[in-house]
């Protein structure tokens, strides 16, 4: 499965290791020699910027 979107996480069937994808480049994700499954995506971008909405609120 390719990566498509920031905030997916994918799971190795095998060992258990999650991955959360912080920067798209394409491609696929692999663990123990297998492809990585997609098992969700988070609601929100943990990677988003949020400081200027915080920022506002503080300042009133």
């Amino acid at each position: 499965m390719t990566v498509e979107e920031n905030a997916e996480i994918y799971q190795c069937k095998k060992c258990g290791n999650e991955v959360i994808v912080t920067n798209v480049g394409g491609g696929t994700l692999s663990c123990c020699g297998e492809e990585m499954t997609k098992i969700n995506g988070l609601d929100v971008d943990p990677f988003e910027d949020e400081t200027d909405e915080e920022d506002e609120e503080s300042e009133e």
